[in-house]
């Protein structure tokens, strides 16, 4: 069974993708699970959490892998990056959220091309944006998860998360798995039921 398999099944509106480490392989995921849900036929939605796409990691200097949208998704983005990238995209909506990189955009893909993502700053902005984008007709929204930016995984905001992770984590194989582990149980905690929690 494959990941997007997983992802439909579960009928996971949106999902967002993070990592236990910087180069956990969180873009290459998301790639993966773009070209399986186009290959399906599957409308997308993406943005992220922080700085996503970008050819030279801006902290380390190395490469980093693109990100590739095709014709039709639509992706919301601050709009300074819309504008540095070749692809082709129409904006539809000026949302009035603003991020270091300027407001944010939602925007259609016009031709299939490389974008950057950089989409809201906080849970509630990121919860619009993904109601927006499925009112859209996004059948599936990512969300890129920026490292140590967790929050778009929690369950008030997108229906489901993946966890990428790897050797990048450590060296020793046993506390690689201990972290994924770790990071895994977090999410399996049982919602809190307790109504004066809730309302705090």
């Amino acid at each position: 069974m494959q990941l997007i398999d997983i992802i439909l099944r579960g009928n996971h509106r949106s999902v967002s993708v993070i990592g236990t480490a910087k180069n956990a392989g969180k873009t290459v995921t998301l790639n993966y699970i773009i070209e399986k849900a186009h290959d399906r036929g599957i409308s997308l939605g993406l943005t992220s959490t922080g700085r996503d796409g970008e050819r030279l990691d801006l902290v380390t200097s190395t490469r980093k892998p693109p990100i590739y949208a095709h014709r039709g998704t639509v992706i919301a983005t601050a709009q300074r990056l819309l504008e540095e990238e070749k692809v082709s995209a129409e904006i539809v909506e000026v949302t009035g959220m603003a991020t270091s990189l300027g407001p944010v955009v939602i925007a259609r893909v016009m031709s299939s091309g490389y974008v950057q993502l950089a989409g809201p700053d906080t849970n509630s902005e990121m919860k619009m944006i993904i109601d927006r984008l499925a009112e859209m007709g996004c059948g599936l929204i990512l969300v890129d998860g920026a490292l140590n930016r967790v929050s778009s995984a929690s369950p008030s905001v997108t229906d489901g998360v993946i966890i990428s992770t790897g050797a990048v984590v450590s060296r020793d194989m046993d506390k690689v798995i201990d972290i994924t582990a770790h990071v895994a149980d977090l999410f399996s905690l049982p919602q809190v039921q307790d109504g004066d929690v809730l309302a705090r």
